[in-house]
């Protein structure tokens, strides 16, 4: 299964809210959310704070049998 990830920088002070997207959602954009995720054939959706001695990083990481989809 391909694997797509990416891994954007997480701006000074926000490290707390990173990570924490769908949990910041409205319902209806949960919702809306989701059905994204599964137009995209997205399988699982995993992300997660990475230290680095040049700053924090998101890691994004998609698994979708569609990546051309995302």
């Amino acid at each position: 299964m391909p694997v797509i990830a990416s891994r954007p920088p997480i701006q000074p002070g926000q490290r707390e809210n990173a990570g924490r997207t769908v949990e910041a959602m409205t319902p209806e954009i949960r919702a809306h959310y989701a059905q994204l995720n599964r137009r995209a054939e997205v399988k699982r959706h995993m992300e997660w704070v990475q230290e680095t001695p040049m700053g924090d990083l998101l890691i994004v990481v998609f698994e979708t049998d569609a990546p051309e989809k995302l």
